[in-house]
């Protein structure tokens, strides 16, 4: 097992344990949270010269999209 698993078995582990928590924070800071996510991307992508632009823009998609479907509905991150 990689670490990225380890991670990503650590990751769950929180969700599940503040899932109700999480799920109010989404849906409560959902824009600030976008934001956040398209800051980071264009910081990556200044950082990185525009060489990875396509890359970072679907990453930062998914990125919105898992946090966004943590509540099971994809209504509160643009």
């Amino acid at each position: 097992m990689g670490m990225f698993d380890n991670m990503a078995d650590k990751v769950s582990d929180l969700v599940e344990q503040n899932q109700d928590k999480i799920h109010e924070v989404v849906n409560d800071h959902g824009d600030t949270i976008g934001d956040g996510i398209d800051r980071a991307g264009d910081f990556v992508d200044d950082k990185t010269g525009g060489r990875f632009s396509d890359h970072i823009g679907t990453g930062e998609q998914h990125v919105k999209d898992a946090i966004d479907g943590l509540d099971g509905q994809n209504d509160d991150i643009p």
